[in-house]
């Protein structure tokens, strides 16, 4: 499963919260690639079941959608901005070469994150 987010700002908090405390100072961020995949919207399906919050919920509903590969993408809450959503990514889904790369960047947190 790819697990992207809807922007990149909500990608780089995702990251971000995830990150090592040591690696959150100025000279542990790391330097990442941001790709940017464009999905037809008639490809990704929204949370329908999805009851609720929490990672063991989430994590859950997300295996079961993966194994039943029913949509190319699956538009999930995110944990860390409660409106927002992050998109998941089936690549074993038959419909995988619709998905595109629209950019890749060298990213980089800002120095201020880490103090």
């Amino acid at each position: 499963m790819v697990y992207t987010a809807s922007s990149l700002a909500l990608a780089a908090l995702e990251v971000f919260v995830h990150l090592p405390a040591a690696m959150r100072r100025p000279s542990g961020l790391p330097d990442l690639l941001t790709v940017a995949i464009d999905l037809p919207d008639e490809d990704i399906a929204g949370p329908e079941g999805l009851t609720e919050r929490g990672a063991a919920s989430f994590r859950a509903f997300g295996d079961a959608w993966l194994t039943g590969n029913r949509s190319l993408g699956l538009r999930v809450p995110s944990q860390v901005i409660r409106h927002d959503t992050n998109v998941l990514i089936n690549p074993r889904h038959p419909g995988i070469a619709r998905a595109k790369v629209a950019l890749q960047e060298t990213f980089r947190f800002d120095d201020r994150m880490g103090s």
